[in-house]
Formats: structure tokens, C-alpha cells, sequence
């Protein structure tokens, strides 16, 4: 089982990567899975950044 905390980032330096990946085994998320991945990280950081709540909608 693979877990996600989105409150860690962590991040390697990129020639660090590079060595290391050739010779690891390594799990690799199917395109519809990346994709909600993606999205998920993206939501994520986007709301942290907002000063308050989103407002109620209310019809007019």
C-alpha cells in the first residue's frame, strides 16, 4: 500500500534522481490514476493559498 500526505513535499536534487532511477524498481500510476492524482495535488495547494472560506452560493 502506497500512501499520499500532501502536507510533506519533499524534494531531491535532480541529478540525485537520475542515478537512482535507472537501477530501482519503482511503482508508476496508470494514466487515469495520474491524472486524479495530479488534479487532487493541484486542488490542494490551490485551496491552502485562499485568505478565508469560499462563500455560500445563494441563488438571487
Amino acid at each position: 500500500m502506497l500512501v499520499v500526505l500532501f502536507q510533506e513535499i519533499w524534494s531531491l536534487p535532480l541529478e540525485y534522481v537520475k542515478a537512482h532511477a535507472a537501477d530501482r524498481d519503482r511503482f508508476m500510476l496508470a494514466p487515469p490514476y495520474l491524472e486524479a492524482f495530479s488534479q487532487a495535488f493541484g486542488k490542494y495547494f490551490m485551496r491552502v493559498a485562499l485568505p478565508t472560506g469560499v462563500p455560500p452560493f445563494s441563488v438571487s
